[in-house]
């Protein structure tokens, strides 16, 4: 049975991408409860202000009809009070929505700040780690079963870059329909190295013409 391994470089490449995208989404995690924190800082002050605001428009309004009930000049004194109150009491429940609409901002704004990033990053590179741990895992599958090389040559002129592909032979199809061993083994390699796998082969032993 044929001894293979993932190569070193994918390794590292994997380990890497698997860092960046936890990474990613402990920074927008982050952010997301920076975000809140600033938006209930606003939105809570708000909402105070507003209640003070609304307790000293209550005060004005009650200042005002006890003005009203003194004698001969009462009705001249808390004459201006009525529209101050109102004034106030407008200003509280401008102030009051305003902190609850921060409020209901943060509700939903925060959960965005953070999913949006996170998922199309984890939708983009999810499906594509998957695929590079099926196709390795396939290869070495195909590798411990097959001690022919024939098939990954063959896919080699097919998912290769062509500059690659005629560093190995400047006719790389007639040089695989005859079998070239060499060939073969150079075509091959350029497939186990896309996906990431490598054969290992033992100190003082080299690849076998049937292992072509």
């Amino acid at each position: 049975m044929r001894t293979t391994r993932i190569r070193p470089a994918r390794r590292v490449t994997d380990v890497v991408g698997d860092v960046v995208l936890v990474a990613w989404v402990v920074v927008w995690f982050t952010l997301s409860r920076s975000l809140r924190g600033v938006l209930d800082a606003i939105a809570q002050p708000l909402e105070r202000l507003g209640s003070s605001t609304g307790t000293m428009a209550d005060r004005i309004d009650e200042t005002g009809r006890s003005l009203g009930d003194v004698p001969l000049l009462g009705e001249q004194m808390a004459a201006p009070f009525p529209q101050m109150a109102s004034s106030m009491q407008d200003l509280a429940n401008q102030l009051a929505t305003q902190g609850q609409s921060l409020g209901s901002t943060s509700a939903w704004l925060v959960p965005l700040v953070f999913l949006i990033p996170t998922v199309i990053a984890g939708g983009l590179y999810i499906p594509w780690r998957i695929r590079r741990v099926q196709e390795s895992t396939a290869a070495r599958a195909l590798l411990a079963g097959n001690p022919r090389l024939d098939l990954f040559a063959l896919r080699a002129m097919s998912t290769a870059h062509l500059p690659g592909v005629m560093r190995v032979s400047a006719d790389p199809v007639a040089a695989w329909l005859a079998g070239d061993p060499s060939i073969i083994q150079g075509l091959s390699a350029l497939e186990l190295r896309r996906v990431g796998v490598e054969i290992v082969v033992p100190e003082g032993a080299s690849l076998t013409r049937a292992e072509h």
